[in-house]
């Protein structure tokens, strides 16, 4: 005869299984990227901050991740801003975005990182969609990939001012 509780415990474990698999599959359904007013609200934010560091700035008009968003130009400094996925797929479309002489680093919760910091930008955006799974707010940190002329030494703008 079957043990009662052998079979509760079962019976929960494989609850808790299928509860999983069912968050999982809701969160990887959704990484199809941001909702199209925080990219617009993303992008306005970037070019408000560029514009106070007086640089010339052009929005796209519409962009998809991995292309130019915003458009920058002082003098002879031309800076590029590309959204990136969480997961940095667009690595080598944005690097040939660049010349061989231009800076190219990420800029993400405020700090700057000479290459995505995938297992950040990862868990970030897993984190986010789960929440909202359950009715938080919780947006995810935008990911910028900034292309930069060396004239410009962008990475000396204070980034964090973004965050």
């Amino acid at each position: 005869m079957p043990d009662v509780n052998s079979s509760r415990v079962s019976k929960g474990i494989f609850l808790l299984a299928l509860l999983i698999l069912s968050l999982s599959w809701k969160a990887a359904v959704q990484l199809l990227g941001p909702r199209d007013t925080a990219v617009v609200q993303v992008n306005q934010k970037v070019a408000a901050f560029l514009t106070r560091e007086h640089f010339r700035v052009t929005i796209a008009e519409k962009s998809e991740e991995g292309e130019p968003a915003v458009r920058a130009v002082s003098g002879e400094c031309r800076i590029l801003v590309v959204r990136s996925r969480a997961e940095g797929f667009q690595t080598d479309q944005i690097r040939r975005l660049a010349t061989a002489e231009d800076a190219v680093f990420a800029v993400f919760g405020g700090r700057i990182y000479s290459k995505q910091p995938t297992w950040l930008t990862v868990v970030e955006s897993l984190t986010a969609k789960v929440g909202r799974e359950f009715g938080l707010r919780l947006d995810p940190k935008p990911i910028l990939q900034v292309i930069a002329s060396a004239s410009c030494q962008a990475e000396k703008l204070p980034w964090g001012d973004l965050s």
